[in-house]
């Protein structure tokens, strides 16, 4: 399978696995499916210690997306390995711990403070001394193209996490859904051109050129989405942060924090679209037509008397004064 060839549902392996002697190829499911799926590579122990705690691995649309927790490898891809695979960019970011990585003559130590890139059509050597937690993202060169240009120039390289737009990459990736995204496949291309516009954004602040509306820019971009998401659930009394969040392969909390970053609560811009929606609603009500109660239910709210008290609270007066009142 190469690495953006359709979805499926996410491999997920938890039992530890340890293979042979020092410096012998590693050949379990781990190994196998990340050279499939992610990218080609050979796998050695190092010390006889290589250890797989967990690995969850999925491809959804043009996404390779995956998470390990492991250590004590060396991972190797070759000329002859590389030739016929998918072009395209690893992005690499550490949870816990940390790697070496040698492409292009470049070698770098990526640490929780960095974001690695590995190109997937050049030789490269992945080396842990240690036990680490990584997210791991494919994205393929016709979806990083348009955004970034010539991936080649990026192999090698990292990201600082302390550069604004670089730190939100790896928090929106660190926060994707696998399984979620699994279920959701459509969804695949809409976080893969995401994930390229923030690559951009942060390739160009760290180049210097940056147009200081950019950041903002792209929170404004998915910021929009979840209040879409909002407008078109709005009757489902149990509409939640996590529920959303779940539409769009993201966590609960990534939502929160994009609403909070534009000056509400989540539950507090929801209270608000139901509220001016009920206005709307019962001011347009003809004589005969929907009920006080009626349209409160259809907007998400199941206790009439909590949606009185709350429209009296915001409007200042009863929801049967504005009833009809457009008529």
């Amino acid at each position: 399978m190469s690495p953006h060839s359709g979805s499926t549902a996410p491999l997920v392996l938890e039992a530890a696995v340890k293979p042979g002697p020092e410096g012998a190829p590693v050949t379990n499911t781990f190994a196998r499916a990340f050279a499939e799926r992610m990218m080609p590579a050979r796998f050695e122990s190092l010390n006889d210690q290589m250890i797989v705690s967990r690995f969850e691995l999925a491809v959804i649309g043009p996404l390779a997306l995956a998470e390990t927790s492991s250590g004590y490898f060396r991972a190797t891809t070759t000329e002859e390995q590389v030739r016929n695979a998918p072009p395209g960019l690893m992005l690499h970011v550490m949870l816990r711990g940390g790697v070496t990585s040698d492409q292009d003559g470049r070698s770098l130590h990526a640490e929780q403070s960095h974001i690695g890139m590995i190109h997937t059509q050049m030789p490269a050597v992945v080396t842990s001394n240690v036990m680490q937690r990584s997210r791991l993202v494919v994205l393929p060169e016709p979806v990083l193209g348009p955004a970034v240009g010539d991936i080649a120039r990026l192999a090698g390289g990292k990201l600082d996490r302390r550069v604004p737009e670089a730190g939100m990459l790896a928090s929106y990736l660190s926060n994707l859904d696998i399984a979620g995204l699994s279920a959701a496949p459509a969804l695949g291309e809409m976080v893969a051109r995401q994930l390229a516009e923030l690559l951009a954004a942060a390739l160009a602040r760290e180049a210097g050129r940056e147009d200081p509306t950019e950041g903002r820019g792209l929170r404004a971009a998915r910021l929009a989405e979840v209040k879409r998401i909002i407008s078109s659930n709005i009757e489902n009394p149990m509409l939640n942060a996590d529920r959303v969040g779940r539409m769009l392969g993201v966590s609960g909390r990534y939502v929160q924090k994009l609403m909070d970053e534009d000056g509400a609560t989540f539950s507090g811009y929801v209270m608000e679209s139901r509220l001016s929606r009920a206005f709307a609603e019962l001011s347009a009500a003809e004589p005969g037509g929907p009920s006080v109660a009626a349209i409160a239910a259809g907007i998400g709210f199941s206790d009439p008397s909590h949606f009185s008290r709350a429209f009296r609270r915001r409007f200042g007066t009863t929801p049967n004064s504005v009833r009809g009142t457009a008529a």
